[in-house]
Order: C-alpha cells, then structure tokens, then sequence
C-alpha cells in the first residue's frame, strides 16, 4: 500500500469535524424536554449526572427495580 498522504488528510479532517459534530449533539440533546418514554426532564423528575448528562428519574427507577427483579429470579 503506498502512502501518498491522503489518509492523513482524511484523518485531521475527520478530527477537525468531530468536534463539530459533538457540539451539535450536545445542543440537541439539551433542547429536549422529554424521555424516550414521554417523562418530562425537569424538576423532581431531572437526574443530572456529574458529567452533565441527564436522565429520567421514572425511567432510571424502572430500570434499577427490572435489575433488581432479575437477579431475584436468577
């Protein structure tokens, strides 16, 4: 395989837009103002994780009694 250089091109430009592209994820999520499920993200129902992540406090209670669940039965 020769190396003529335009693997290193796509690679910082690859780089360069993936920062681009994280921001726009971000703005995205931070607009929606509900679960998956349809559970508002707000008040008591806001989890915020350290990493600023949000979550579904319904849906995070669900999940945990499902595994709690599960491993009663294993």
């Amino acid at each position: 395989m020769a190396k003529d250089g335009r693997l290193d091109a796509f690679y910082t430009l690859s780089d360069r837009n993936r920062a681009k592209a994280v921001v726009r994820a971000a703005v995205v999520r931070k607009g929606k103002t509900t679960c998956p499920k349809g559970h508002p993200y707000s008040g008591a129902n806001l989890y915020v994780y350290g990493d600023g992540r949000r979550s579904c406090r319904a849906c995070l209670n669900d999940y945990k009694r499902n595994k709690r669940a599960e491993g009663v039965k294993a």
